[in-house]
């Protein structure tokens, strides 16, 4: 049976935070090696399947269930009451899906895995020391640094480390066009009128994710982290911390990432000075602003207004039966609209759930906590209205929710009186 931290009584951080996060050297190892492989698993095997064995589709398959089954090993020793919220939202999840097959008579397994990639990191994050989250970030961004950097200044070089196209063509079946010769997936080369810095001319980066919308969201991820956890990290990490987003924005040409990036750098200084319940109107204005916008997208535009117009069409074009989820075979017609998506992979409940679930998982007490109870929203619910299936991408919402159950242990231990020494730069 699993053991019950001493902090289990009660749901205030009253114990010793070491053995409530984690105690055990090499449980902290683990915890820190599964976040950064979720992240860039995908860089892994484009390297097996570049130079050992091609690989097939049921390969990122393996390694994302190999991740979080491993995660729940880690997870399941050190239970306490502290784990009820996320634990349910698990059952929850993992209780819709069941039905959801049932009802449709055929397994449908991409709301569970959705909605665990949620909650078993945030039970990770709950469970990494401040020494830990920290060193964990800063090795995966140093690790997206070097690569794009690599990218950036050798490209010939990454294509023949990654072999970006073969490695899509082997496991998602994405053909490369015969007019692409540079062996980098075909979305790298670019399209007409795309915004850009105009800083660099080099092909749209994807560093160790491969492909570009993933490493386009990494920056506004760790926009999201330096939210909650600047003062956290040393000088030198804070420094790799900006340097990164500010790189993958002049060289990606991701408009909803810099978008969000430069809201946060707003927020930094104006959430703190918000109401606490500031929260509860993110998901309603971002809405009623993409509401507005509505009436004017150009169909023959791919840009951020006609993603966000085609996100809204969806959401109105669906029937009574993919809110419920008797129609969920129709999901896959959605992997590039947010919102459209999740209902039909979950249903409205599994929706309102992650929605409940992502406003209330940070408190929004103290200026940390306020920071972070208004970002986290604010990134994911504007994430959905401009962008599809990705943002449930392991690849990035390993860090995000990493980062959410990392949080709140902390906003909890400083409302308490309790924060650690080793956390104190």
């Amino acid at each position: 049976m699993a053991s019950v931290a001493p902090y289990s009584s009660t749901l205030s951080p009253r114990a010793d935070p070491a053995s409530r996060a984690g105690a055990g050297m090499w449980e902290q190892v683990a915890l820190s090696a599964l976040v950064i492989l979720g992240c860039g698993y995908n860089g892994l095997l484009a390297i097996v399947n570049a130079h050992a064995f091609h690989l097939s589709g049921s390969a990122a398959v393996l390694a994302e269930v190999l991740i979080l089954a491993s995660a729940m090993l880690v997870i399941l020793p050190r239970l306490s009451m502290a784990d009820l919220v996320p634990l349910g939202f698990l059952y929850v999840s993992l209780t819709l899906g069941v039905i959801i097959s049932l009802v449709n008579g055929a397994f449908y397994p991409d709301g569970i895995r959705n909605m665990a990639i949620v909650g078993v990191f945030t039970l990770l994050g709950t469970r990494a020391t401040n020494r830990t989250a920290t060193t964990t970030i800063t090795i995966l961004c140093a690790i997206v640094f070097v690569v794009l950097l690599l990218e950036i200044v050798s490209l010939d070089s990454y294509v023949t480390v990654f072999r970006p196209a073969d490695y899509l063509e082997s496991t998602r079946g994405f053909r490369n066009s015969e007019f692409n010769e540079s062996g980098l997936f075909n979305n790298a080369l670019g399209f007409e009128g795309r915004f850009s810095f105009g800083l660099l001319n080099v092909p749209r980066t994807s560093s160790i994710f491969i492909e570009q919308v993933s490493l386009s969201t990494f920056a506004s991820v760790v926009a999201l982290v330096l939210m909650g956890g600047a003062d956290l990290f040393r000088r030198w990490q804070r420094i790799l911390l900006i340097a990164l987003p500010v790189l993958i924005a002049i060289s990606n040409n991701g408009r909803a990432s810099s978008s969000l990036c430069a809201i946060f750098l707003v927020g930094f200084f104006v959430f703190p000075l918000l109401p606490r319940w500031t929260n509860l109107l993110v998901l309603p204005t971002i809405l009623a602003a993409g509401l507005a916008i509505y009436p004017f997208a150009d169909e023959r535009t791919d840009d951020l207004v006609f993603r966000v117009h085609w996100a809204l069409k969806n959401i109105f074009d669906m029937t009574i039966g993919q809110y419920f989820g008797t129609d969920v075979g129709l999901a896959w017609r959605y992997y590039d609209s947010g919102y459209a998506f999740l209902i039909n992979s979950t249903t409205m409940f599994g929706a309102i759930m992650l929605i409940a679930y992502t406003l209330t998982r940070v408190p929004g007490v103290g200026r940390r906590g306020r920071r972070v109870a208004l970002a986290l929203p604010i990134y994911l619910f504007a994430s959905l209205l401009v962008s599809g299936s990705s943002i449930f991408s392991i690849k990035t919402a390993a860090l995000v929710w990493f980062f959410a159950g990392w949080m709140h242990r902390v906003v909890w231990e400083e409302r308490a009186g309790t924060m650690p020494v080793e956390a104190v730069r």
